[in-house]
């Protein structure tokens, strides 16, 4: 059947009709389904699910007491590329600094030269991703040279200027470094030599690295950054899949067909352009790795394991346990986890005893028993304690079926007058709640 031109209005019809037809289907045991459709007016386009479960959890931490947030050291991260185009709203504020070590003649797509305009808009794109889940971060943005661009060819990247952002950004004291392309060296070359030991004052220095799968026909032993302290990120469908082009990666995440709103070529209209590739697999990674380190310093953790390359790889191949392709479902262990046990909490302090199930995790307050959960989930991703339901939910579960029993009889508090039976399951509830507080403080210890 024809519908005439695809307009704006046409898609949300479509959209609308779809969902209210899958909401009148019966869902498991008789439940009706929830369908969520994430779509941005402003900029006329579908949010991938990934990155918007990400971005839920990414405001939640937005809502955590003012005081305890200005305690916490925003997330440096590196983006070299070729450079970033900060006139943007949403970097207000983000970039730290930024270096260019371009040639003089390199020109920006304003035509402009320096850190702060991106040749290519790859930079720019980086940024944005990065942005989108880990909002507290702050950008350090080093500007590589690239080789003249011949036709039907990649940009190519000389190794030295690649290793000359890589100190710069140690210098810099960045936590995380995003490489987020590729090059070709011979092994025994000088430049290759003095990437690999720029790469290797990085890891010293406790920089987690994520670099670009190779998507290009680079031969394994001259493809670079490479070395056992980086972890190498491939693009995925929207399946999980690896995209046919990816090969020689650790783990996936979504790289195909990602929606973005503000380069400065759609800025203007407000229309959406898309894009594939590893590199933007890996910009995601390293929004994820900083939120993850975020997370960390948040919750109080004196020792910042996430900064161990070998740590924050365990944390992603822990969430790609989930399948059999090595994606890395964050989305799912993080956010949506999250956001499942904190409806479970009975308690006052993460979250109001009428909160509806359907309400977001951006919506939720980030509160003291919010973070005391928050603490088992990274607990677990850096190996401490088994994969098991947070201390809180089960001490207050276990916390409400005893004062069920106390009031039901089945405890001997029945035969006690009503405001003496009253008083005994006050403290039920005190002493319960005190060796879920002493659990919590203790439980780390005893899983080690």
């Amino acid at each position: 059947m024809k519908q005439g031109p695809r307009t704006k209005g046409r898609r949300l019809a479509n959209i609308r009709a779809f969902v209210a037809g899958m909401e009148r289907r019966p869902g498991r045991r008789g439940q009706p389904v929830r369908v969520d459709v994430l779509f941005d007016d402003a900029a006329d386009y579908l949010e991938h699910p990934w990155i918007a479960r990400l971005r839920e959890f990414a405001l939640f931490l937005e809502s955590v007491d003012r005081k305890l947030k200005s305690t916490i050291l925003p997330v440096k991260i590196g983006i070299l590329d070729d450079g970033v185009t900060v006139h943007l709203d949403m970097f207000k504020d983000k970039i730290a600094s930024g270096q260019s070590f371009a040639a003089p003649q390199a020109r920006g797509a304003t035509g402009a030269t320096g850190a702060w305009y991106s040749a290519g808009e790859y930079g720019t794109q980086m940024a944005d991703l990065i942005h989108r889940i880990c909002l507290p971060c702050r950008l350090y943005v080093a500007r590589l040279d690239e080789s003249p661009r011949q036709p039907n060819v990649a940009r190519q990247i000389p190794v030295r200027s690649a290793a000359k952002a890589i100190r710069w950004a140690v210098d810099m004291g960045v936590d995380i470094i995003c490489m987020v392309w590729t090059v070709e060296a011979a092994e025994h070359h000088s430049d290759a030599k003095d990437l690999e030991d720029a790469l290797a004052s990085a890891a010293d220095a406790n920089v987690v690295m994520f670099c670009s799968a190779n998507d290009g026909n680079i031969p394994a032993e001259k493809c670079y950054p490479r070395g056992e302290k980086i972890i190498r990120i491939g693009a995925a469908t929207d399946s999980g899949d690896p995209c046919p082009w990816v090969q020689d990666y650790h783990f996936l995440l979504p790289g195909d067909n990602i929606p973005f709103k503000s380069t400065p070529q759609t800025h203007a209209t407000g229309s959406a352009s898309h894009g594939s590739g590893s590199a933007l697999a890996t910009a995601l990674a390293s929004g994820l790795g900083g939120i993850l380190l975020y997370c960390e310093r948040l919750v109080g953790q004196e020792e910042e394991s996430f900064k161990s390359g070998d740590r924050m790889f365990e944390a992603f191949h822990r969430m790609s346990r989930l399948n059999q392709s090595k994606f890395t479902q964050a989305d799912i262990a993080i956010s949506k986890r999250l956001h499942d046990e904190l409806l479970q909490l009975p308690t006052r302090k993460a979250t109001s005893r009428d909160l509806p199930n359907e309400t977001p995790l951006s919506k939720m307050p980030c509160g003291s028993d919010a973070l005391d959960v928050l603490r088992h989930i990274i607990n677990e991703l850096k190996a401490i304690i088994p994969n098991t339901p947070s201390p809180a939910v089960r001490i207050q579960a276990a916390q409400s079926a005893l004062l069920t029993l106390c009031w039901t009889g089945h405890l001997s508090v029945r035969s006690l007058p009503p405001f003496s039976r009253l008083r005994s399951l006050y403290h039920v509830f005190l002493v319960t709640r005190s060796y879920s507080v002493f659990w919590e403080n203790n439980y780390e210890g005893l899983n080690r």
